[in-house]
């Protein structure tokens, strides 16, 4: 997810695209079931779902599947904010749901997220359906405020996006709850939707109409709120190149995902010079591909 981690449960716009270096498939192997990890116990919580009528999901085929060996053979990092349990989700529902997706109409997809979401809540106790979405389109989409979404063809812009990373990964869950709880308080709470949500649906503005400039200072904006209101999200060694971002007119960062570790996103707006800060510093960083 590019923009709106956390705000789009809050009503923000959100804006996501699949990262292109990342993803994974159903497969079979004799040693499968050896690589299957958790997923039998993610198949009791598929059948729970079934049973009371969340979800239309041949659980049956992923039993049958699980038992002749199939696994999610996946180079997606746990625990980064790249999307892992995300792709599981859409790689699941691409298999084994009774009916496939056949028009991009805004009411179908709202009604995909929520059953992704639902699903998804396994890994996280609760999920927006927004990176499974994402995988299972294998295109960039965009949740409107008024929660619409549409699905775009291509993300443009002449920054360069890259990531970051912190060699931690990290549950989303406990993040989630920190935030969840700090929402409690009504000045936090006032902050996320008076300073942070118009922040991120001007990133999303500028980003869509390629207006890089607007865009860089908006992500600067978002980059500062989270380091202010969210540090338990940024681990301590990245604190001060963070912060250097922040002073910098070259590069700022920003979280991916729920954040507390993984991956950091980063835009870039002289990439040569950027990778030397970060080199001196001690990071290198992995350029995104839109």
């Amino acid at each position: 997810m590019l923009f709106g981690e956390h705000t789009v449960i809050q009503g923000s716009q959100a804006l996501a695209t699949p990262l292109w270096r990342f993803g994974g498939t159903w497969q079979e192997a004799p040693d499968g079931s050896a690589r299957q990890y958790d997923l039998p116990t993610f198949l009791l919580f598929l059948k729970k779902l079934k049973n009371e009528e969340k979800i239309e999901l041949d659980t049956e085929g992923v039993e049958r599947a699980l038992e002749k060996g199939f696994f999610f053979n996946s180079n997606i990092p746990n625990g980064y904010g790249a999307g892992s349990s995300g792709a599981l989700v859409a790689a699941l529902f691409a298999h084994f749901n009774a009916t496939q997706l056949t028009d991009y109409q805004s009411d179908t997809l709202i009604k995909l997220r929520k059953t992704f979401g639902i699903i998804e809540g396994y890994f996280h106790g609760s999920s927006s359906g927004f990176d499974p979405l994402v995988s299972y389109l294998r295109k960039p989409v965009w949740v409107q405020r008024d929660q619409k979404i549409q699905v775009l063809e291509a993300l443009k812009t002449d920054l360069t996006l890259f990531l970051l990373d912190t060699h931690t990964p990290r549950k989303a869950e406990p993040i989630i709850k920190i935030f969840q709880e700090k929402l409690l308080n009504a000045p936090y709470k006032s902050g996320v939707i008076n300073d942070l949500v118009p922040r991120v649906d001007d990133a999303i503005a500028a980003f869509l109409a390629q207006q890089s400039q607007i865009l860089f200072e908006a992500v600067h904006h978002i980059s500062l709120f989270q380091q202010r209101f969210f540090p338990e999200s940024v681990p301590l060694s990245f604190q001060n190149i963070w912060l250097e971002g922040l002073r910098s007119d070259t590069f700022k960062l920003k979280l991916c995902g729920a954040g507390g570790g993984g991956f950091i996103l980063g835009f870039s707006r002289d990439w040569q010079l950027t990778k030397k800060i970060l080199s001196k510093s001690g990071f290198s960083a992995i350029q995104i591909t839109l």
